[in-house]
């Protein structure tokens, strides 16, 4: 099976950058021509920005089927499992259990690791828009288990 056809973003991408190479440059010829040869290149210009269109909206297609999230990286999870050491869990089980809708686990383990990385709980609370008593709750949890269980963070 050719490799385009297993990774058809791919070769969408491709063919709409030589496309708009193509726009370009019939622009500039466009500029350049003299007048009876104008409405020819004017026709390519418009033929060119037409397949264009249809490859823009055909990489959206392929990117909906292949699950390609369209909102970048931040999208997908990004906290690794070591991260995830001394996540007070038990202590969040019946905020999450009570609003299963309402609570995110990724967004969740995204406040922890802000946490661990040294946010502090106003912080969290404003950015991920956790309760206060879940955005303390994960700092000091963070504190107590980057220093070792003695509720201080160590110095940097």
């Amino acid at each position: 099976m050719a490799r385009w056809i297993i990774r058809p973003e791919r070769a969408l991408r491709r063919i709409g950058v030589a496309v708009l190479l193509l726009c370009m440059a019939e622009i500039v010829a466009l500029v350049a021509v003299s007048g009876r040869e104008r409405p020819m290149v004017a026709g390519a210009l418009a033929g060119a920005g037409l397949t264009l269109a249809i490859i823009v909206r055909l990489r959206h297609i392929v990117d909906a089927r292949t699950g390609t999230p369209a909102d970048g990286p931040w999208a997908q999870p990004w906290v690794l499992a070591a991260m995830l050491d001394g996540f007070p869990v038990d202590q969040l089980r019946p905020a999450l259990l009570a609003a299963p809708e309402g609570s995110d686990l990724d967004l969740l383990y995204r406040a922890w690791a802000c946490a661990v990385m040294g946010r502090d709980a106003g912080w969290l609370e404003a950015r991920f828009a956790l309760d206060p008593w879940i955005a303390d709750l994960l700092v000091s949890a963070s504190v107590s288990s980057s220093s070792g269980g003695s509720g201080t963070r160590p110095e940097a």
